[in-house]
């Protein structure tokens, strides 16, 4: 399946893809809240190098996944202003 642009959506896609990245959004603050959780007992109990790898993970994670729901919240206003 080929992906579309945010422009290329119908509004009723681009509802539907809101809330599927909401969705992701929460799964990925879980997943880093963990990987924090590892980064501190991994601190406190190994101190190794692990931590800052780990922490280096999450930094990566949440950069990646930033700015996703706020793309298709500013398409939609952009386009409710027309």
């Amino acid at each position: 399946m080929e992906k579309k642009l945010i422009t290329e959506l119908t509004d009723q896609e681009l509802e539907e893809e809101l809330k599927k990245r909401k969705k992701e959004r929460i799964i990925v603050a879980a997943m880093m809240g963990f990987l924090v959780g590892a980064a501190v007992w991994s601190a406190t109990h190994t101190k190794g190098f692990r931590t800052f790898l780990i922490l280096a993970l999450v930094f990566f994670v949440g950069k990646q996944n930033s700015g996703k729901v706020e793309e298709i919240t500013n398409e939609i206003n952009a386009r409710k202003i027309l």
